[in-house]
């Protein structure tokens, strides 16, 4: 029953098998498993709930098997229940304490007969999200969970649905919790559009301060003909649903990212000289980025992964202006380097930059999406072997052993002026980095001088990276 027979119904192959037994005890429950399965084992502990499976289908793939259930609230939390096996319950009863209609659905497996007792088929085909009843209520969660529903099937939420949901308030709710639905609305929406405008539209955006701060920040319909920031975000996220690459760790980064890479518009948005501009805004988004992130989750390499694409989602588009400017394609190679570099320290890279600006201008219809920074930037990284990965080291400790040295202090002027000029170009090989090392021993000098340019950020200030720092 639930979300498997949703997806059945969908076509959509269910990851998860969910059963429940009416009509048998708990003791009884148990035997019948036993004599069809090779393993079963209780996990539920305020209320029965058995996995089980076979040695061909593997503990990972066990099936879920509960008994019907009452349930008593008798706290704010969403734990606070007193449960009570009840094996004569009927299935109508059993559906109702369900969130949504669309998950009240269940099929006889023997037969194939859909039972459906709150209209959830109906609601299914045509588009609509409803609660199933006033137990709704007993886990504000829901919430989150019809805004990743309205997203991942492009539901319309019923205006019933929308009233109840306004009334509710997310009371005791675990962030680790609230955390899950947001990933797995980024991960599964195929209109996260739709779910972001159900979060509005309930009022629960609220519990969100930097995404609501979107709503009527003005842009120059010159470059965002699409309206305000909000309207802006929600078309780069569908941009981004068709952008996924299937890596769940990259797609959340990327996703999260292109969720919040305009969050500093709302500070750095201003009406100047007959136009609204938001210079700076980029870099301004590093704060609300992370107390957004900080808000739901204690991932501190997944924070820093999504702060560094907001804070450089504008670099692409001012390096390659630099570029044309100069009028030599390899001109910028050097801070391309540094840039993966900078990437790459926090777990992300040129390839998931390249992505969120992507997805930036597709955001602006009906502006074309193609992004010439993007593109330059991805061609260069590839030239230069730094698109998914920052660059790897070609001087190593190890060669200067090899060479004669013994470890310590004066290893480090060689291997930092070695690894500058891998990042300036004149380094492109490890025969390359050794020959330096030999002529830098053999004219015993210990001039350390870097021969790069600092990586330039789109509002001015440069930055300089020294080999593990």
């Amino acid at each position: 029953m639930g979300g498997c027979v949703r997806d059945h119904i969908l076509g959509i192959e269910p990851k998860d098998l969910d059963v429940e037994l009416f009509g048998v005890s708990e003791a009884e429950s148990q035997r019948v498993l036993g004599s069809v399965a090779q393993h079963v084992v209780r996990v539920g502990r305020s209320f029965p709930v058995f996995k089980a499976w076979d040695d061909e289908m593997g503990a990972g793939n066990a099936v879920d098997v509960a008994l019907p259930r009452r349930e008593v609230k008798t706290g704010d939390r969403h734990s606070d229940f007193a449960v009570q096996v009840a094996p004569a319950m009927p299935f109508a009863e059993a559906a109702a304490r369900r969130d949504f209609t669309i998950n009240a659905i269940s099929m006889d497996p023997l037969t194939g007969e859909l039972i459906d007792p709150h209209g959830g088929v109906g609601d299914l085909r045509n588009g609509i999200l409803r609660h199933v009843s006033d137990r709704f209520a007993e886990d504000p969660l829901r919430v989150l969970r019809g805004m990743q529903f309205c997203g991942r099937f492009g539901l319309e939420a019923d205006p019933s649905t929308i009233s109840f949901c306004r009334g509710l308030d997310a009371r005791e709710m675990f962030p680790e919790r609230i955390f899950e639905e947001w990933q797995k609305f980024i991960l599964k929406s195929k209109v996260p559009s739709k779910g972001l405008g159900f979060l509005e539209a309930t009022g629960w955006d609220r519990h969100f301060p930097e995404v609501a701060a979107l709503k009527g920040v003005k842009q120059d319909p010159a470059w965002h003909p699409e309206g305000d920031a909000d309207i802006h975000t929600r078309l780069c996220l569908d941009a981004f649903a068709k952008r996924r690459v299937g890596d769940p760790e990259k797609d959340l980064r990327v996703g999260l990212a292109v969720l919040c890479h305009d969050f500093g518009k709302a500070t750095h948005t201003q009406f100047v000289d007959g136009k609204w501009t938001s210079h700076g805004h980029a870099e301004a988004g590093a704060g609300p980025t992370a107390t957004f992130l900080r808000r739901m989750s204690d991932q501190t390499a997944l924070v820093d992964g999504v702060t560094v694409l907001v804070t450089n989602h504008m670099l692409p588009g001012t390096l390659h202006k630099e570029t044309k400017s100069a009028g030599d394609p390899a001109s910028m190679d050097h801070v391309v380097r540094r840039l993966a570099l900078k990437l790459g320290r926090v777990g992300t890279s040129i390839d998931e930059l390249c992505t969120v600006v992507e997805c930036d201008k597709a955001g602006r219809p009906p502006l074309p999406e193609h992004s010439a920074g993007a593109e330059w930037l991805r061609s260069r990284a590839e030239v230069a072997c730094v698109l998914h990965e920052e660059p790897k080291t070609l001087l190593m400790g190890r060669d200067l052993i090899d060479l004669g040295l013994r470890p310590g202090v004066g290893f480090k002027p060689v291997l930092e002026e070695a690894f500058n000029r891998q990042m300036s170009g004149e380094i492109k090989t490890h025969e390359d980095a050794v020959a330096f090392a030999q002529s830098w021993l053999a004219r015993g000098t210990t001039d350390a001088s870097p021969r790069f340019r600092p990586l330039p950020t789109p509002g001015g200030v440069a930055q300089n990276h020294e080999p593990g720092t």
